[in-house]
């Protein structure tokens, strides 16, 4: 009888030890291939411009190419890096410096948006001198974000980030409809201001921006862009939301092939694919 209990414990013991091995494989498992992912990112995209400043290659077929799309998620990955010890401060302001390069300019006065896209032309390198609305929300979240990863540089970066969130409010909000617009460009005597990218809608970046600001209209953003989301979804069987929708006196509808940019402007395309991404991490029972 005893021996009986010694092997019963002896096999309780092995079991608590392979599981415990187990759990820990799996842990350290999804650790390595995620910092291993990172690492890769960063050797296959991020380009140095200068000493001081890099941006990512968003460029295909050997081409360079920077966008402020890309250089906000870039920015947002390497200060989530750097909370996991696997990227510097160092990484985070040479990607930062070269934001601050590409700042645009909107009648003869530098504003804290970046210029959506610089890219290589025959050796040169050339500036599309607008604003692209996501590229900078992804800037700002970033900053945020990396304030709490670096103290050292907390008061640097929130304010930084929010004088880009004043100046997404000054240049790329349409306060008749509470939303964001697409760009700078999408301005009150143009058809695009009434233009919605759907994958503009950030609810945690909203909140984000919000709870630093202290600006109510942050909340209000979020609030009229998740109904008009909603509202999109309902419209078709799928669920699925289209590129870019059109706030009319009648509600929101889907854009029309080429109203805003392209043949799939209406459709489930290279935008509205990054919506489930933006709504996931979104308590709002309106981001299910």
């Amino acid at each position: 009888m005893v021996l009986n209990k010694k092997i019963w414990v002896a096999v309780g013991f092995i079991i608590v030890a392979f599981t415990s091995i187990l759990v820990y494989a799996r842990l350290h498992n999804e650790q390595s291939v995620t910092a291993n992912t990172y690492q890769t990112w960063q050797k296959t995209f991020v380009t140095r411009q200068s000493d001081q400043a890099t941006y990512v290659n968003a460029g295909v077929d050997g081409k360079k190419m920077a966008m402020s799309e890309a250089q906000g998620l870039g920015m947002l990955i390497t200060a989530q890096a750097g909370r996991k010890g696997w990227a510097s401060q160092t990484d985070f302001d040479h990607l930062l410096a070269y934001y601050q390069q590409n700042r645009l300019v909107v009648a003869n006065q530098q504003t804290h948006l970046m210029n959506w896209r610089q890219r290589d032309v025959k050796g040169a390198w050339r500036t599309d001198a607008h604003s692209a609305t996501d590229g900078d929300l992804y800037i700002a979240y970033a900053l945020h974000a990396a304030a709490s990863v670096c103290p050292k540089q907390a008061t640097t970066y929130n304010t930084l980030a929010k004088t880009i969130a004043a100046d997404i409010l000054r240049y790329e909000y349409n306060d008749q409809q509470q939303l964001l617009t697409v760009g700078d460009w999408a301005t009150a005597d143009t058809a695009a201001y009434r233009v919605m990218r759907t994958s503009d809608v950030m609810p945690s970046v909203f909140t984000s921006l919000a709870e630093l600001t202290n600006d109510q209209r942050w909340g209000q953003v979020s609030d009229s862009m998740l109904t008009k989301l909603a509202t999109l979804s309902k419209q078709h069987k799928t669920g699925l939301v289209p590129d870019f929708a059109v706030v009319t006196k009648q509600g929101v509808r889907a854009a029309k092939a080429k109203e805003v940019a392209t043949k799939q402007d209406g459709h489930y395309a290279y935008n509205a694919a990054r919506v489930p991404m933006m709504l996931a991490d979104s308590s709002d029972h309106r981001a299910v």
